[in-house]
């Protein structure tokens, strides 16, 4: 059974995603109509894309890319095919 992260890990999280989450909407709102481009370094796992474009905040004009090591991306393309 593994232990529960401790809450200084929990809070170093929030601040991370919750700063992250700022300023890529802040960075979406001032250049959304002109075709802004996002590269994710070591996506891994993160959401970051799927919650933002639920909230209608990914213009259509925006290109998203996500580069991880080659496992990781195939095995999160793989969960999203079954999802899709």
């Amino acid at each position: 059974h593994d232990a529960p992260n401790s809450p200084l890990i929990n809070r170093g999280y929030w601040a991370r995603v919750s700063a992250i989450w700022t300023v890529v909407t802040n960075f979406l709102r001032a250049f959304g109509g002109r075709g802004p481009q996002v590269l994710s370094i070591g996506a891994g796992w993160d959401t970051l894309y799927f919650r933002l474009r639920s909230q209608g905040l990914v213009p259509h004009s925006c290109v998203w890319v996500e580069v991880d090591f080659p496992e990781v991306t195939r095995r999160k393309c793989e969960v999203l095919a079954k999802h899709a």
